[in-house]
C-alpha cells in the first residue's frame, strides 16, 4: 500500500470500516459537518496568512496553562512524509517556539468534557481530546521528527469549545500510532471490517448511507431494528435540458443554463445530482470537467428519448469489487440465484400492481403468481427467462385496464419499442431509459462496472447489469409513472406526435412527463424490510450497495426489493 495520509489514522480510530470504505474504496460523501468543517479550515488558513490573533483558553493534563493565550503569529504548513512512518501529510500549522515545533490541528467539533480516559490499543490516552484526533496529531508529531524537526507536544484547537488541548507525545501515544499504522496496513489486504453496532458514532458519520451500519447488522440478525439515521431524500436534483440549442455552462459554483432565446438558470452545483441532455445540447469544457470532478455524471439522449452515453469522472478506487463482480457473475449457480431473485421479484411487484387497481380478472392474477413460483424454482437461467417473458405477455395484455383514457388504452396491444407506435409504449420506452440513466449512475457510483451482468447477455454498449438492477423497479417507478401522468391528466392524447411509424411525445408532453417521473423519484415509501420511509432515488442506490455487500461475502443472499 501506498503512504498512508495523516487523516487516515483518525479515521481508522474513528471507525476500521469508516477507513476501508474511504481510503481502500476511495468512497466519499460530504456532510453539513465536513462542509463547515472545511470552510472553517479555509477562513482560518486566511487568518493565519493575515497574522491575526484570537484569545483562547489552553488545557493539558496539568491544567490550564493559561487563562487566554493568543494564537501565534509566526506558524507555517508544511508537506512533509516518511518513508520509514509510511505517512504523507500537510500540517496546517506548526508553532516554532525556541528549538522546538509544535504542530497545531484545528477540529470542528468540541473537545470531550466528562473526563474518561480512552483506551486505544490497549493503552489509555488523555481524556481532554478525542482519541482519533490524538493519534492524528501524533502521527504529525513524528512526521516533524523524522525530517529533523524536535517535537514533544502539539496543540489540539477545538472551534466548537474554543479550547487549545496540549498533547504530549509519550511513548504510549507514539507506540499506538505505529500500532494503527500496522492495523491499517493489515486490513487494506483484507475484507471490509464489519460495521459497528448501535453506536453513536454513526449518526454523525458522512458515509452512513454507503456503510449501512444498521441495514446490515438487521440483515444478520445482530439487531432487532435499525435506527433511521440515513437520510430519506439526497437533497440535490437530476437537471433536464431539453431546449434545442440550450447550453450548459460553468459559472462559479453553479452551473448556468442558457436557452437559445437568452433565458438563464443558475443552478448551485451542491443542488445538482447529475445532468440529462437531450438532443442538440451543448455542455462547454468547464462544465464538464467541474461535474465529473464532484461525480455527477452527464447522460446524452436523442430527442426521442434513446439513451446515448454517459460522461462520468474516473471509477471509484474499488476495484476489489469490480473483481468480485466478475467472479461471482461467471460462477452459474450464484447467478442463478440472483436471477431467480431479481425476477421474481419482478413478476411479483407486477402482480401487486395490478391487483392493487381492481380491475384486473383473477385469472391473470393467479397465472403470474405461478409464474413467479415457477421462477422460483427454476434449475436453469433460460427457465428464469421462459418465466419473464410468460409474465410478460400476461401483465402487458392487462396494462391498458389500469388507465383511465380510453383513447390510450384502447391503441395499446401488448408490449411494442423500437420504436413504440402507441402512446403508453412511447412513455413505457421512455420511462424505462430514464430509470436505466438512474441505474447506470448508481451503479457507478457504488463502485460496479454498469456493463457486466448476470441475467441480461453481455454485449455492446448494453449496460447489462443495470438492466438486471432495474427489472424489480421497472413497475414501482417506470410503469407507476405512466400510469399516474395519465390518470392525473399529465398527459392526455395531445401529448404526442403520432404517425404511422412511431409516437413520441411533444415537448410539453416530455416536459410534463419528466416532472411526473421526478416527483415519483422523491416520492417517500417505507422500505419494507427496514420499515423506514426513503425516496425511490435513495433505495435504488441502498439496492445496489445491499448487493455489493453480498458479493463481498457479508451477506449470504440478495432479496430485491418487493412491494407489499
Amino acid at each position: 500500500m501506498e503512504l498512508l495520509p495523516l487523516r487516515a489514522l483518525n479515521e481508522y480510530v474513528y471507525c476500521p470500516r469508516l477507513f476501508h470504505l474511504e481510503y481502500v474504496q476511495g468512497l466519499f460523501l460530504e456532510s453539513a459537518d465536513t462542509l463547515e468543517g472545511s470552510a472553517q479550515h479555509e477562513r482560518a488558513e486566511a487568518r493565519r496568512r493575515k497574522g491575526r490573533t484570537s484569545n483562547t483558553q489552553i488545557i493539558s493534563d496539568e491544567g490550564p496553562v493559561a487563562a487566554t493565550m493568543e494564537w501565534p503569529t509566526l506558524s507555517r504548513t508544511l508537506q512533509l512524509s516518511d518513508d520509514a512512518l509510511g505517512l504523507v501529510g500537510k500540517l496546517d500549522a506548526v508553532e516554532e517556539i525556541g528549538n522546538h515545533f509544535a504542530p497545531v490541528e484545528s477540529k470542528h467539533s468540541k473537545c470531550p468534557e466528562d473526563g474518561r480516559h480512552f483506551l486505544v490499543e490497549g493503552f489509555e490516552l488523555s481524556p481532554l481530546a478525542w482519541p482519533g484526533d490524538q493519534v492524528q496529531l501524533c502521527g504529525q508529531g513524528l512526521l516533524l521528527r523524522a525530517n529533523g524537526y524536535p517535537c514533544n507536544y502539539g496543540y489540539l484547537y477545538y472551534r466548537g469549545s474554543k479550547k487549545r488541548v496540549k498533547v504530549d507525545f509519550t511513548e504510549n501515544l507514539c507506540e499506538v500510532v505505529k500500532k494503527v499504522i500496522a492495523n491499517i496496513r493489515a486490513i487494506a489486504e483484507g475484507p471490509m471490517p464489519p460495521p459497528l453496532v448501535d453506536s453513536p458514532k454513526c449518526s454523525r458519520c458522512s458515509l452512513v448511507p454507503i456503510c449501512l451500519p444498521d441495514e446490515t447488522n438487521l440483515l444478520l440478525h445482530k439487531i432487532e431494528e435499525p435506527r433511521r439515521i440515513i437520510p430519506g431524500r439526497d437533497d440535490a436534483g437530476i437537471i433536464y435540458v431539453i431546449s434545442q440549442g440550450g447550453q450548459v455552462r460553468l459559472s462559479g459554483d453553479s452551473l448556468l443554463i442558457q436557452s437559445p432565446e437568452g433565458d438563464e438558470n443558475r443552478v448551485p452545483m451542491k443542488d445538482v445530482a447529475g445532468v440529462v441532455l437531450f438532443g442538440n445540447v451543448q455542455v462547454t469544457t468547464q462544465a464538464l470537467h467541474h461535474l465529473m470532478e464532484f461525480g455527477r455524471s452527464v447522460a446524452y439522449l436523442t430527442m426521442a428519448g434513446r439513451l446515448i452515453g454517459t460522461a462520468s469522472g474516473l471509477t471509484t478506487k474499488n476495484v476489489r469489487l469490480r473483481q468480485l463482480q466478475v467472479k461471482v457473475f461467471e460462477d452459474p449457480s450464484k447467478v442463478l440465484l440472483l436471477a431467480r431473485s431479481i425476477v421474481t421479484a419482478k413478476l411479483t411487484n407486477q402482480r401487486t400492481f395490478l391487483r392493487r387497481s381492481g380491475k384486473v380478472m383473477e385469472q391473470a392474477l393467479e397465472e403470474l403468481k405461478q409464474c413467479a413460483e415457477g421462477c422460483n424454482r427454476a434449475a436453469h437461467c433460460d427457465s428464469v427467462r421462459g418465466y419473464e417473458g410468460m409474465g410478460a405477455k400476461i401483465y402487458f395484455e392487462n396494462f391498458p385496464s389500469v388507465v383511465s383514457n380510453p383513447e390510450l388504452a384502447n391503441a395499446m396491444k401488448g408490449r411494442q419499442r423500437r420504436p413504440p407506435k402507441d402512446p403508453l409504449n412511447a412513455m413505457l420506452s421512455f420511462a424505462y431509459t430514464l430509470l436505466l440513466r438512474d441505474m447506470v449512475a448508481a451503479c457507478a457510483a457504488v463502485g460496479f462496472d454498469p456493463m457486466i451482468g448476470f441475467f441480461h447477455s453481455i454485449e455492446p454498449g448494453r449496460a447489462a447489469l443495470a438492466l438486471d438492477l432495474m427489472e424489480p423497479f421497472r413497475v414501482l417507478i417506470a410503469d407507476s409513472v405512466v400510469v399516474r401522468a395519465v390518470n392525473t391528466g399529465m398527459i392526455t392524447s395531445k401529448s404526442f406526435h403520432l404517425s404511422p411509424q412511431f409516437v413520441v411525445l411533444t415537448d410539453a408532453g416530455r416536459r410534463a412527463f419528466l416532472k411526473a417521473y421526478e416527483q415519483r423519484m422523491d416520492e417517500m415509501v417505507t422500505h419494507p424490510q427496514f420499515s423506514y420511509r426513503l425516496s425511490y432515488r435513495r433505495i435504488i442506490e441502498l439496492e445496489i450497495r445491499l448487493l455489493a455487500r453480498y458479493l463481498e461475502g457479508e451477506l449470504s443472499e440478495y432479496k430485491p426489493l418487493m412491494t407489499r
